[in-house]
């Protein structure tokens, strides 16, 4: 996206290395010169003998002895920072003319934000045969100290200038004359270790694991996961995913190995969504087709005999519009898929009737209702032989809509304005009531030390009306916590990450039960009930050892998936356990305070 009036730079410690930055500020294509057009950039330093501690003060100036004039640029805001042109930066090469990267110490790029546009002002013209003094060298500069793991020794400083494709200036890509400095104390195998944890940074492969669905089948279970491959590369960062199913005993141990559903070489695939049915299970997805567009997409899998049979895919939907979120059930012998399509310019959800084995059984038809919503999850539940659809339309408004199994409208859509309108969680249908759980993602300042939680809401299953909406408990409301939940019966069960903890809890009130099952847990957490009631299901992403301690962050973490059963009381009827072995972990991060420690270990 791009903005009138500012401009998006890089942002974030390892994203600065990972991720494209502006295509004007990236390495030239060609070597930079001393002289270029006639143009030099002349540096002088202070004081070129500094300790650890140290600064490293320093002054530029442009030389022209061409008759031409020229227009350079001096340093704007995220110049230093490789987020913009013009662009300058520190080069450093020993006595035999080799690249010495971060000789003063690696400090990961801390800056985040926006760069202010170029003005005219700073535009400056350099006459021809005369020479312009850059006031101020380290404007919008970091501070360049030397740091107790810098390269100690004899260093040759050169700075680069690039503005080779900066409206209003003079096409230049210089290099400065040298000045050799002499760097004492440092550490040269720490400095040496860091600058390998920079250049991982900036191309390496890793791969996530995060669940979708954990069903129970005869003495077993059986998980549905998707296997994210990242490549990140200079100027590119690339996303490939694949979707698994992994028989896991009663335990939860893995059981042989997965099985593969879907895969692509240029697609995550989206957010994977899965449906137990008899004998089987339906897993859908969606795949890149251009840039604009997402088709969904769906597989069969056999679970009857053995080892999981998954059939062919089936395209359910080729329309325009980028769907990420899906939505399945089943109602008696049909089921259904839900998804957020395009249709007439408008945003809307668009619904598919399907044969419990995925077959589409009639065409998609609009859920008019939803015509211009915001998006996001969408809650899509069984009601006797119909469903029932939870959306957020926008704003503060909560819609749901009661569907027909061919996917008829039933009678008008029933709005909600919640206290606090967030991510949806949770739907179900109790008698004469309907439960949403939502996560609020906001703060209320009217509710002392409030920040985020579960509230659960309660509406009238006749006419949506609203009778309640409140904190799941009085703890939640004081704690920001993200999580899963299903009911039994009206039971309100559910699984919540704080501070990397991930607790189970049973019931309202302030001294529900609390279980807790990981100290490592990351973002990605779900909880089901089986269908005679009798066990709750939860499955989470995990960051933790086998032995099993928290994995302080290293290069050996990996985000793998973790399962759980307890009955709804919070009884542990199979411990967590690690269902999933095939993450591939990332670099040091760069901004880990730890990094030295990580450096000693190797």
């Amino acid at each position: 996206m791009f903005l009138s009036l500012l401009v998006l730079g890089a942002c974030g410690a390892d994203q600065a290395l990972a991720e494209p930055t502006s295509t004007s500020a990236s390495p030239a294509n060609v070597a930079a010169q001393e002289v270029q057009r006639g143009v030099s950039l002349v540096l002088t330093v202070d004081d070129t003998d500094l300790a650890v501690g140290d600064e490293l003060r320093f002054h530029l100036a442009f030389r022209n002895a061409s008759g031409d004039a020229a227009v350079v640029v001096p340093p704007l805001d995220g110049s230093w920072d490789g987020m913009r042109q013009p662009a300058y930066e520190l080069v450093f090469e020993d006595a035999k003319g080799q690249p010495l990267p971060h000789a003063l110490g690696f400090t990961p790029n801390a800056r985040c934000g926006l760069t202010s546009p170029i003005e005219p002002k700073d535009r400056r013209v350099l006459g021809a045969r005369s020479k312009l003094q850059i006031e101020d060298a380290h404007a919008w500069a970091p501070s360049f100290r030397v740091l107790a793991h810098a390269r100690p020794g004899v260093v040759s400083l050169r700075v680069r200038y690039r503005a080779d494709g900066l409206p209003g200036a003079t096409p230049l890509a210089l290099v400065s004359n040298p000045v050799e400095l002499t760097l004492r104390g440092g550490k040269e195998a720490l400095w040496a270790c860091r600058n390998a944890q920079a250049e991982r940074a900036k191309q390496h492969v890793y791969a996530e694991n995060s669940p979708s669905r954990l069903v129970a089948r005869e003495d077993g279970y059986l998980l549905v996961y998707r296997r994210t491959e990242t490549h990140v590369r200079p100027g590119e960062t690339r996303s490939i995913g694949a979707v698994f199913v992994q028989p896991l005993g009663p335990r939860g141990e893995p059981v042989g190995a997965p099985v593969e559903l879907a895969r692509s070489d240029n697609d995550w695939l989206g957010l994977v969504e899965t449906l137990d049915v008899p004998g089987g299970l339906l897993v859908a997805f969606t795949t890149a087709r251009g840039e604009e567009n997402r088709d969904v997409r769906l597989v069969y899998v056999d679970t009857s005999q053995g080892a999981p049979r998954p059939g062919p895919i089936k395209t359910i939907s080729t329309e325009p519009g980028r769907p990420v979120f899906l939505a399945l059930a089943r109602a008696g012998a049909r089921a259904g898929i839900v998804w957020q399509g395009r249709v007439g310019g408008d945003e809307v959800l668009r619904f598919r009737p399907l044969g419990l084995k995925g077959e589409p059984t009639g065409s998609a038809v609009s859920i008019s209702s939803s015509a211009g919503l915001a998006g996001g999850k969408v809650l899509f539940e069984p009601v006797g032989s119909d469903y029932l659809l939870a959306w957020h339309q926008g704003g503060p408004e909560l819609r749901l809509q009661r569907v027909a199994a061919d996917g008829a409208l039933m009678g008008s859509a029933g709005t909600v304005k919640p206290a606090d309108m967030g991510t949806l969680v949770a739907l179900g249908t109790r008698g004469d009531r309907v439960g949403i759980v939502v996560g609020d993602n906001g703060v209320n300042h009217a509710i002392a030390g409030d920040t985020m939680g579960l509230h659960a809401i309660e509406l009238s299953a006749a006419d949506f009306r609203l009778l309640s909406d409140a904190p799941a408990s009085p703890w939640d409301q004081q704690t920001a916590r993200f999580g899963a939940a299903a009911w039994v019966d009206s039971r309100l069960t559910r699984v919540w990450s704080e501070d990397r903890r991930l607790l189970f809890a049973s019931e309202p009130g302030a001294q529900a039960p609390q279980v807790l099952l990981s100290q490592a847990a990351g973002g990605t957490h779900g909880l089901w009930a089986t269908a005679d009631k009798s066990r709750l299901l939860a499955t989470w992403t995990d960051t933790r050892d086998d032995d099993p301690r928290p994995c302080a962050p290293s290069g050996n973490c990996v985000s793998e998936v973790y399962v759980a059963v307890l009955d709804p009381t919070g009884k542990v009827l199979v411990p967590p356990a690690r269902a999933t072995r095939t993450a591939v972990p990332r670099p040091v991060a760069l901004h880990q305070a730890n990094w030295a420690e990580l450096c000693a270990k190797k």
